[in-house]
């Protein structure tokens, strides 16, 4: 199968990402975007997933790798393919904060959006990804909680291994993870960001 990382930018695919690769599994990565301020350790990304929606010939190369594709990308996953979708779920108001976080420091447009429609778009791409996931029959799903990860990376990687059913060193898995890059942490009233 084709094992997918997903979920929205900022969700903790990347960390999901790492895990893997520090378990053993091989990753359909280009090396193209460096680790920076935002992520550190890198993004894990390779072009082609960018482009899946006007070319998607490339998801058979894939095959028996773990490969990043955002979770507005999912509907248009081709058939004929077999797929494991690892998908991350994380507070909306942690996402939310911390795609500004990152548009304000390069700079770009979309840093000063609303929450309040920041949120609405957001939703849409789940609530689109999540109703490809339920009806199609070649997409077996796990959703994998982004604290969780952070508070018992053990017991994640263990469920993960479970699921992709490889042989993942999951010790190695759970040592990948670091709290501390943990950065965004919402508060019942309002968003803030929690400095290292």
């Amino acid at each position: 199968p084709v094992t997918i990382v997903s979920g929205l930018p900022r969700s903790g695919t990347s960390m999901l990402m790492q895990m893997l690769q520090a378990g053993g599994m091989k990753l359909f990565t280009d090396s193209q975007r460096r680790a920076d301020a935002d992520n550190p350790k890198g993004y894990f990304e390779h072009r082609s997933s960018m482009l899946i929606e006007s070319d998607a010939s490339w998801i058979p190369l894939a095959r028996g790798s773990a490969v990043k594709i955002i979770c507005q990308h999912l509907p248009v996953l081709p058939e004929g393919e077999s797929y494991k979708v690892i998908f991350m779920d994380r507070n909306m108001k942690e996402v939310i904060e911390s795609q500004k976080a990152m548009l304000d420091r390069k700079g770009r447009k979309g840093g000063n959006l609303k929450p309040v429609n920041m949120m609405s778009v957001l939703d849409a791409h789940v609530a689109a990804a999540e109703r490809t996931l339920t009806r199609r029959s070649d997409i077996d799903v796990i959703y994998v909680e982004y604290d969780d990860v952070i508070q018992n990376p053990k017991k994640v990687s263990l469920e993960i291994a479970g699921f992709i059913g490889g042989q993942l060193d999951t010790e190695a898995m759970g040592r990948a993870v670091e709290p501390t890059l943990k950065r965004q942490t919402a508060e019942v009233n309002g968003l803030h960001e929690k400095e290292k």
